[in-house]
Formats: C-alpha cells, structure tokens, sequence
C-alpha cells in the first residue's frame, strides 16, 4: 500500500491533503478559515444577545413546523472517501 494511499493505489484523499498542506496557499486559506471562525466564536462568546435574536429568529421562521435535519434519524453521513467515484472514460 502507498504511503497516503486509502484505497492500494492511485492518488487518496489523504495524498491530496497533504499536497495541499504544503501548499502557500493553502496554508493561507486554513489560516484566514482558522481567524475567521476564531473570531467569529469569540464575538458570539462576548454578545449573547446576538445568538439570542438568532435562536428566536429561528423560532420565529420555523412557526409551528418541527425542525427536521435532512438525514434520516439512523443515516450515516454520505461520506465515503475510501472509496471515490470512478471517472468515466471518454468515448472516443
């Protein structure tokens, strides 16, 4: 089995991670992403009132319907990097 490798061969999804790790950019873009999401918990940390017109704008839109997440109660997330899906060759 290839290092980085899930499925014995070809490029896995950890391979491509890891490629993009490396990358400027994409460190750049994992970092801005980090901040963002930093500072936006830290803002809602110090102004509970925000999340409170949040939750009750919720309450307000949802009316007298139920919320229902989209998965089925026992369905596992559609997440299968294991196994990716086959590219179709072009006919020629």
């Amino acid at each position: 089995m290839a290092s980085g490798s899930v499925d014995g061969g070809g490029r896995g999804i950890f391979q491509e991670m890891d490629k993009s790790f490396r990358d400027r950019i994409g460190r750049q873009g994992m970092h801005l992403a980090a901040r963002v999401l930093g500072t936006t918990a830290w803002d809602l940390y110090q102004q509970p009132e925000t999340i409170a017109v949040a939750r009750q704008e919720f309450t307000q839109r949802l009316g007298n319907r139920k919320y229902e997440p989209l998965p089925e109660p026992n369905q596992s997330p559609p997440l299968n990097y294991g196994n990716p899906p086959s590219r179709r060759r072009a006919e020629h």
